[in-house]
């Protein structure tokens, strides 16, 4: 592909033909199909080189083909700083014949990482938001861009790295992997729930799913790749998950001092509640057991840290979870 003169992200998105195995889709700087894996190379898109460059076209951050109509693609142009370029988002209903500008309504100062499509309906995708600007995670739409609603709703502020769907006869679930963690949606479920299926403490920088075998794999930032069951649960919300929705967590400071502290609020008293610490690489760094009182009340842990960036996660007796940022400074 490179005798087309185009560059891709350093993580190049690339996607499979939802049924036809040997054609492959690229992005680069432009759409590239191959029908048949090998180096024949289709031009399927002719975006403008970037203002002030003769002929560089800004690299696509996501791409994603409809299951449901595979002349329907949805893809994401990267923010370029350095070219004052913000995000763009794109879509097709004829196989790139023409192009549509469906960024309006999204955040185009923040890095759109993923975007998935609704099995079952083309017109229905999902777009995922690296950073950290609280509130601005995920949204959707359902009329192929024209309009975007903001489903971030109580994700925390951790960035998104990656989105996936399932639709069942029951409805739909959603999957976004974070830099700490999977959450998933459903049609039935107030919000988003983390899915504590045995996923280690890390960036989960992609998400695949299985369909025929309902398993999720998740690939893991230095902990390698993880397969999920989500048997019992894509049809409808475990039934425990949202037992503790009220429980809420926040670091008040974090000190070298050794001590870090938190603020809990919670409907109940909870005994044999947990707390760990990890670092950006996943690596615990604290771990403690505490009981937690009903209502406000303030915690202090300690742990010992270096200055950067940790995540504090509070864990439920029946396995609900909460995760808080919190930094460090020298």
């Amino acid at each position: 592909m490179n005798d087309h003169g185009e560059s891709g992200e350093w993580t190049t998105p690339f996607a499979n033909h939802p049924t036809r195995s040997r054609a492959v889709y690229a992005g680069l700087g432009n759409v590239w199909r191959s029908d048949n894996g090998d180096s024949r190379w289709t031009q399927m898109s002719d975006f403008a080189p970037a203002p002030g460059t003769t002929d560089y076209v800004v690299p696509m951050s996501a791409l994603s083909i409809s299951p449901a109509d595979t002349s329907y693609i949805y893809l994401a142009k990267r923010i370029s700083h350095p070219l004052r370029e913000p995000t763009a988002a794109w879509m097709t209903s004829n196989s790139g014949l023409s192009w549509r500008d469906i960024t309006d309504g999204l955040p185009d100062s923040l890095y759109l990482t993923s975007i998935a499509t609704d099995q079952s309906d083309p017109n229905t995708a999902w777009a995922g938001f690296g950073g950290f600007s609280d509130g601005v995670k995920v949204y959707m739409t359902n009329d192929g861009g024209t309009s975007w609603v903001n489903v971030s709703q109580n994700l925390p502020n951790l960035p998104v790295n990656t989105v996936v769907q399932f639709t069942t006869n029951r409805g739909s679930t959603v999957f976004v992997g974070t830099d700490v963690g999977v959450y998933y949606s459903s049609d039935d479920s107030d919000g988003w729930v983390p899915l504590s299926r045995n996923l280690p403490n890390a960036i989960v920088s992609d998400l695949e799913l299985h369909h025929a075998s309902r398993t999720l794999y998740a690939a893991t930032f230095g902990r390698g790749v993880w397969a999920v069951d989500l048997s019992g649960l894509i049809s409808g919300v475990d039934a425990t998950d949202n037992v503790a929705s009220d429980l809420r967590v926040r670091v008040l400071r974090g000190a070298r001092s050794g001590e870090v502290v938190i603020t809990t609020t919670s409907r109940e008293m909870l005994k044999g509640a947990s707390i760990e610490i990890v670092d950006v690489l996943g690596r615990r760094v604290h771990m403690s057991e505490v009981d937690i009182n009903s209502g406000d009340s303030q915690l202090t842990l300690s742990a010992a840290l270096t200055h950067g960036l940790y995540f504090l996660r509070l864990t439920h007796p029946n396995g609900t979870t909460r995760v808080e940022r919190f930094v460090i400074e020298d």
